[in-house]
């Protein structure tokens, strides 16, 4: 099997050339994509575990991947990077870093979100256990 991966997300090449070219360099494993639908088509194929997304994506925009992303693949990660101010992610975004992004920053914020367990497998979790004692 494939190792998972993380997903680069950006319209602009060379924005994600260098985010492609720091993930790489932590010995990730590292696809990417120019916009939404190429990022959901990716992540149906492929093990990703991360997406570094660009907020501002033009058609479906980050927001709108991160909840298909959140629908279809609950376990996969979103980190989200915007020029603009947000005031806290939108739904589906475990953390939006501001453009441009530090590359210790963005390291950083990868490894704490991957090293913690997932909240929505720790909750479906909870909810499968709770269901088996209200069977048995």
């Amino acid at each position: 099997m494939t190792e998972p991966a993380v997903l680069v997300v950006d319209p602009d090449r060379e924005s994600r050339a260098r985010v492609k070219s720091l993930l790489r360099g932590q010995g990730r494993r590292v696809l990417e994509a120019a916009g939404a639908l190429e990022a959901l088509a990716v992540c149906a194929c492929r093990p990703v575990e991360a997406v570094v997304t660009e907020l501002d994506l033009p058609g479906i925009g980050g927001e709108a991947l991160a909840a298909a992303l959140s629908e279809r693949f609950p376990a996969v990660l979103v980190i989200a990077l915007s020029a603009r101010p947000i005031e806290s992610p939108p739904a589906g975004i475990a953390e939006v870093l501001g453009k441009p992004v530090p590359a210790a920053a963005l390291l950083a914020c990868l490894h704490r979100r991957l090293a913690a367990p997932p909240k929505k497998q720790a909750a479906a979790a909870a909810s499968r256990a709770q269901s088996l004692r209200k069977q048995g």
